[in-house]
């Protein structure tokens, strides 16, 4: 499986997981699940944009602590995408309280984010370098 694929599967369960526990309106599940439902059917970067303000209103309206982009709390979600293989199973620990659920949640948006941009640069560049050969 595309690891892409694999990701965006998890942060849509994740995200489930997390309605479930924290998100008490039924209007704000739906915008969330929308939201979520997009990126993991399209893999598109604005439905994950979209996710992620989700993540951020409710850091915000909730008055919790978004974490330093360089923190160890960080480092231990990020460190989970690098697997060769992960499941939800591994980022389930974060879902012990509001806080590090949106957190790691807001974590995994801007990886996918990463890989996705990454691979559509991949793609330029390849699609250029066949260009250049076509030309000589």
């Amino acid at each position: 499986m595309n690891k892409n694929i694999q990701l965006v599967s998890i942060l849509y369960e994740f995200t489930l997981a997390f309605c479930k526990r924290y998100v008490v309106s039924p209007t704000q599940v739906r915008l969330i699940l929308n939201s979520a439902t997009g990126a993991k059917k399209e893999l598109k970067t604005s439905y994950l944009a979209e996710l992620q303000d989700k993540y951020q209103d409710f850091l915000d309206k909730n008055d919790l602590e978004a974490w330093p982009e360089y923190s160890l709390r960080l480092r231990s979600v990020r460190g989970i995408a690098f697997r060769p293989f992960c499941t939800l199973l591994m980022y389930k620990p974060f879902l012990s309280s509001p806080e590090r659920a949106t957190n790691a949640a807001i974590c995994l948006i801007k990886q996918i984010d990463f890989r996705l941009e990454a691979e559509r640069g991949k793609s330029a560049l390849d699609y250029k370098g066949t260009l250049l050969l076509n030309e000589i």
